[in-house]
């Protein structure tokens, strides 16, 4: 199965590596429609999104789960911070959450690349192949052969049956 990117480019999730259910879920708060700030600030949340990048890599998915949070309260537009946001929730167990998050980063930002591979892989665990190859197909065309993630997903929509030739 496919590794999952986080908004940052760092492997965070790997669903065959990390069975559903082997993380026991934190209790978190719904993924809730917060308000856009007056002005946005991104110097505001680069800083929380790289701690809680550091905090995911460190395993401490609760802290990340803080940061990215505090990150889409400050502001609610950001493709990355909903997309680390949607990372995260799913690696704790709450994938409708973790999906919804995801979603939310593509209503935001329709073409980000790691956002389709992620909420592929996240639907795909869900059992929810049909769904999942859409997002891995557009993920393919939004890619270049440069791109690490490529091949694994070709793989992917190989073993699902939904490759389509000329992706």
């Amino acid at each position: 199965m496919v590794a999952i990117l986080a908004a940052v480019s760092v492997r965070l999730l790997n669903p065959a590596a990390v069975p559903a259910g082997s993380v026991p879920p934190a209790p978190s708060a719904p993924v809730a429609e917060t308000e856009t700030p007056v002005e946005p600030s991104r110097a505001a949340v680069s800083p929380l999104l790289a701690q809680g990048l550091e905090a995911a890599q460190r395993g401490e998915l609760a802290d990340a789960e803080g940061y990215f949070r505090r990150a889409v309260a400050q502001d609610a537009g950001d493709a990355e911070a909903w997309n680390s946001l949607g990372v995260v929730l799913v690696r704790q167990g709450e994938h409708a959450q973790g999906v919804e998050a995801l979603r939310k980063a593509l209503r935001m930002q329709p073409s980000h690349i790691e956002a389709h591979w992620n909420l592929g892989a996240a639907l795909d665990r869900q059992g929810r192949a049909g769904e999942a190859a859409e997002h891995y197909r557009f993920f393919l065309s939004l890619t270049t052969d440069a791109h690490p993630g490529r091949g694994d997903v070709r793989r992917r929509l190989l073993e699902l049956g939904s490759v389509r030739t000329g992706v």
